[in-house]
Parts: C-alpha cells; structure tokens; sequence
C-alpha cells in the first residue's frame, strides 16, 4: 500500500509544480510589463525635457524680438529729439539693448546645443523603447505557449492520478489527500538521526522506537507525532 501512496504522492507532487507554474506566470508577464513601462517612462521623460528645451529657445527668440521692437520704437523717438543729451540717451539706452540681445543669442546657441542632445537622448530612448518592446512581445508569447502546454500537462497528470488512485485504499486516501492539501509531502521516510536514533522526514523531530517500528512493517498508517505527516 505504502508504494502505491508513494507513487500517487509523486504525481501529486508534479502537479503541485505544474500548478505552481501557471501560479508564476502572471507575475512573470507583470514583471515584463513593468520593465517596458520603465522604457515608456524614459522615453516621456526624455521627450518632456526636449519639449522644455525648446520652449527656452521659443522664449528667447521672443525676449529678442521684444528687444528689437524696443530699439524701434526708440529710434522713432530718436527723430523727434532736440537735443544732443536726450539723442545720447537714447544711442545707450539702444547700446545696452543690443548688450542683451548679445547675451541672449549666446544664451540661444548653448540652449540649441542642448536640446540636440536632448533630441539625441529621445532617439536613443525611442529606440531602446522598441527594441525592448519586441523581447517583452516575444517573451509575452513564450508565456502564453508555456500556460497552454502546462495547462496539457496538468490534464495529462489529472488523468494518470485518477487511475493512481484507485490503486489506494480508501482509508489510505482519505488521510493521504488531507494532509498533502497541508503539507509539503503527506507521506515521508523514516530518516537516520545521530546515535542510532530516527526522525520524521517532513519535521525531523525524533520518533519513538515503537513508531519506528510500526512504520518500517509497512502495515498500518503510521504518522508523525508532531507535525501528523504519514511515515514509512
């Protein structure tokens, strides 16, 4: 009886495996899809700050233009003065306009330059976006395959423990099937301990002879003491 227990329990634990698997899976495809939408976010991020770039330069050449509709507007005024000391004025006033429109133009120039780099990043993270994308696509697909032959295997193994089963005596598969619902294994060996002692397999606290015994005549259901695990 015990070798037919024995060989339900080794299904039961393939099972358990395969089950364990399909359990795995979600997580999985959950891990693939967080690492893409690390790239997704990489990739907003490099284009948000593309965008802010180009917005200086948007707003610079509007601090510029602001600047050449000022000298305008004073050269105007220049033409209605009278007076050499209200033309100098002006002639510095329009001298420091100028002064900043100096500073703002190389302030444009490193911006630029700065938002080619910033362009460059988008494109790498664009690109590392797609090539990222296509092994989520491809490891995707392994999944679904993999849950598809699993799901087989576990029918497969469903249909070979019914037959298993039957070769087990209903008491035996009562008990059986209640503790492996809880444990690990339901059924374990007797293991060697030091001086000449034995323990249970599953908790390995020491049993007492008679248990001992009693297990190893391969007779009788025989469980742990401590943790009620079937022994042999």
């Amino acid at each position: 009886m015990v070798d037919n227990v024995l060989a339900l329990q080794e299904i039961d634990l393939r099972i358990r495996q395969l089950q364990q698997e399909i359990t795995d899976i979600p997580a999985r495809k959950k891990r693939e899809e967080d690492r893409l939408a690390t790239h997704k976010q990489a990739v907003e991020l490099a284009d948000k700050n593309l965008k802010l770039k180009m917005a200086e330069i948007k707003k610079q050449e509007l601090d510029v233009d602001a600047c050449n509709q000022n000298i305008a507007k004073l050269r105007t005024q220049q033409m209605s003065l009278k007076t050499n000391k209200e033309f100098k004025a002006i002639e510095d006033e329009v001298t420091a306009i100028r002064r900043k429109i100096s500073g703002l133009e190389e302030q444009e120039l490193v911006i630029m330059e700065d938002v080619e780099n910033k362009r460059k990043s988008l494109q790498t993270a664009q690109a590392e976006l797609q090539k990222e994308a296509d092994l989520v696509k491809n490891d995707m697909q392994v999944y679904e395959d993999r849950l598809t032959a699993v799901q087989k295997q576990i029918a497969d193994e469903v249909a070979i423990r019914e037959l298993a089963a039957k070769s087990v005596e209903a008491g035996w598969l009562s008990v059986y099937n209640r503790i492996f619902k809880a444990k690990d294994k339901a059924l374990v060996p007797v293991e060697p301990m030091e001086e000449g002692r034995s323990g249970c397999g599953g908790c390995h606290f020491q049993l007492s002879p008679a248990t001992v015994h009693d297990a190893k005549r391969h007779i009788n259901m025989v469980s742990c003491d401590y943790c009620g695990r079937l022994l042999y």
